[in-house]
């Protein structure tokens, strides 16, 4: 028996290692896998699902020509915050990636911390990928083998670890509906995963 990888290879079973990226059989759910984004976006949005969140805001009450009052807080649909420590190269890596994927973003700094806030179109899109940071089924399909591969390298950057001497990835998040989604994609791109619970 053999297995195609996405590479066009055709590997023996018996030479089959984790390192392999098989291709999925048969049609992705939801898609194709034709490409609908650009590499810049699909890496953007690992950076939103690792490092990001929906900027959140004060509701503001009240009457005209009374002072205001303040209520709940909710979520500013058209602005999304990816943070990372200041200085290190993925700093550089999402600015990068905000300018090839042609973003509105300004950035600052708010202690030790670099603050990259997305507006417009592509903060929208991201949320439409990525809804509460879940990447949903139909992005995860409509996107090539080569942006899967590219996705799981950006999480891996934000949320995981490479182990130094073998090809294997660690993807650590609290949420399980992120793991789940990962995973997911993992499948989609033909990687083997094992999910472990840490306490």
């Amino acid at each position: 028996h053999k297995f195609a990888t996405v590479d066009g290879q055709l590997i023996p079973v018996e030479k089959l290692r984790q390192g392999h990226c098989l291709r999925t059989i048969g049609t992705a759910v939801c898609g194709d896998g034709t490409g609908s984004y650009t590499d810049a976006f699909v890496s953007l949005v690992g950076w939103f699902v690792t490092e990001g969140h929906v900027c959140r805001t004060k509701h503001r009450t009240g009457r005209r020509g009374e002072p205001p009052t303040y209520g709940t807080y909710r979520d500013n649909p058209t602005t999304v915050d990816i943070a990372q420590k200041d200085g290190t190269p993925r700093c550089d890596q999402i600015r990068a990636t905000l300018v090839a994927a042609g973003a509105r973003w300004h950035e600052y700094t708010s202690g030790p911390i670099r603050r990259f806030e997305v507006t417009g179109s592509t903060a929208v899109a991201l949320q439409e990928a990525a809804p509460d940071k879940v990447m949903t089924l139909p992005f995860m399909a409509s996107i090539t083998p080569e942006q899967r591969c590219l996705l799981i390298d950006t999480l891996i950057d934000g949320d995981g670890s490479r182990h130094p001497t073998a090809s294997t990835l660690y993807f650590v998040q609290r949420r399980r509906e992120i793991v789940d989604a990962f995973v997911t994609l993992c499948a989609f791109a033909g990687k083997a995963t094992h999910v472990r619970l840490r306490t």
